[in-house]
């Protein structure tokens, strides 16, 4: 997930108060969490701000009813990057969460929540922060950790403001897209992120689009959402040709 415009406007510190308080989930500060949903959510009203910790509140609610402890960290002293979760006495999660930075926070996940909710983040990554905050050497080296760095990546609130899953896919590789996808994208903007084209999200160019990124990801650092938003919008896809073909086929026998 690409790090959101900074705030115009000064932030109202009584409101980030309040936020913090409602915040403290297990072992991760309030703090933490207020300071990332003020900056994911630039621009959103108290309401907003409020029903969105309530949010993160509920999802913490159900790590902790589900006794969800992780599963695989990344490999060797590695802090950033791949984690799992399970439940007790149980096989892990088929979820991959990412923590890509901690300062800003930066984490993605491939579960439904993650998709769907808009927040930039899940139970399964507040897990990760929760275990994460219990250990300060870990804690400090992923503090010192430079960010891990993927091609592409997925944006949940940009996706959820244009009802396009989709719209939230951009590039953010050092190296820019290969000459075969590079035409997907619009030109990178001020803070190199290079979104997909708007034209190739239009319902003629979209299984070109989503076929074209399919291919051109294999074996490339991607965020986890990713692989997921692709592999959804083909079988969308697939479903509208199947019922396209189904009605021509009926018309076609009165």
């Amino acid at each position: 997930m690409g790090a959101r415009v900074e705030q115009s406007e000064p932030i109202d510190l009584e409101a980030r108060r309040e936020l913090v308080a409602d915040l403290g989930l297990g072992a991760v500060p309030g703090e933490v969490l207020a300071d990332h949903l003020l900056r994911v959510l630039s621009g959103a009203s108290w309401p907003v701000l409020r029903a969105s910790a309530a949010a993160l509140a509920r999802r913490w609610a159900r790590a902790e009813r589900d006794g969800l402890k992780l599963a695989a960290k990344p490999k060797g002293r590695a802090v950033l990057g791949d984690y799992r979760t399970r439940r007790p006495r149980q096989a892990p999660r088929p979820y991959r969460t990412m923590l890509r930075s901690l300062e800003p926070l930066e984490t993605s996940c491939d579960c439904p929540d993650f998709l769907l909710g808009g927040l930039g983040l899940c139970k399964h990554a507040l897990v990760v922060l929760d275990d994460l905050h219990r250990h300060p050497r870990r804690l400090a080296r992923a503090r010192a950790s430079a960010a891990v760095e993927v091609d592409l990546s997925w944006d949940p609130t940009v996706a959820l403001d244009a009802a396009d899953a989709l719209a939230g896919l951009h590039w953010t590789g050092a190296r820019g897209p290969s000459r075969r996808i590079a035409p997907l994208f619009e030109p990178a903007d001020v803070h190199g992120r290079a979104w997909v084209g708007h034209a190739w999200r239009q319902r003629e160019q979209r299984a070109e689009l989503v076929d074209r990124l399919r291919r051109s990801i294999h074996r490339r650092p991607v965020e986890p959402p990713v692989v997921e938003i692709l592999r959804r919008e083909r079988a969308r896809l697939d479903r509208l040709a199947d019922i396209d073909l189904d009605g021509r086929v009926r018309a076609s026998d009165r």
